[in-house]
């Protein structure tokens, strides 16, 4: 029973998050205060502030369910090549942002209104960190070399701009940006393996 009650709070407070950072992604952050976020969950101020003390632990908690949705997204399949694997994961990724824009747009603005914007900004750096983890290890090459940290961290990198400037125009269809993206990660991740000797 009680696990039956901690499941549906969860859950409960899962949707809470969503539909706050939906709102910090589509207003200015200025614009946003206790009682407007209240509002937009359908609780009264002190119901709100009994779930979260302040605006900064709700964006920081908000970042996290983020982060983690990201990188379960970002897992590549056990049964796939390197490049079998990382188109199904750009796919995922791009149908996620286009379905949650506001979310991706909250996770790259990284809080720069809170006090403690800098905890924010490494959650936002640990997630890009754990993405070259997994790409490097997919690859089979070490992700603390050089070469490989400085192409996949840029690819990420295109990838968020990219995005960002596909989510402001939406001037092309979802499948023709997957395949764009695909066409530049292509040509400067997948020749890696090849370029970088993995030992004798």
């Amino acid at each position: 029973m009680d696990d039956s009650h901690n499941n549906i709070e969860q859950e409960r407070r899962q949707r809470y998050l969503v539909r706050a950072m939906e709102l910090y992604g589509s207003q200015p952050f200025e614009t946003i205060t206790n009682e407007l976020v209240a509002q937009r969950l359908g609780l009264s101020k002190s119901e709100f502030e009994a779930l979260f003390p302040s605006l900064s632990d709700l964006y920081f908690e908000g970042v996290k369910m983020i982060k983690g949705e990201l990188l379960s997204i970002m897992t590549f399949p056990e049964n796939k090549n390197f490049e079998q694997g990382l188109g199904i994961v750009v796919r995922d990724f791009m149908t996620y942002v286009a379905e949650r824009p506001e979310l991706f747009q909250v996770l790259l603005s990284s809080g720069f209104r809170f006090e403690d914007r800098n905890n924010v900004h490494s959650l936002v750096s640990e997630t890009r960190e754990e993405i070259v983890s997994r790409i490097s290890s997919k690859m089979g090459l070490p992700k603390d070399l050089p070469t490989v940290r400085l192409l996949v961290q840029g690819s990420i990198g295109f990838v968020e701009a990219t995005t960002l400037a596909w989510m402001k125009q939406k001037d092309l269809h979802l499948e023709q940006v997957i395949q764009l993206v695909m066409g530049a990660l292509k040509t400067s991740l997948v020749p890696l393996g090849n370029m970088i000797p993995k030992g004798p």
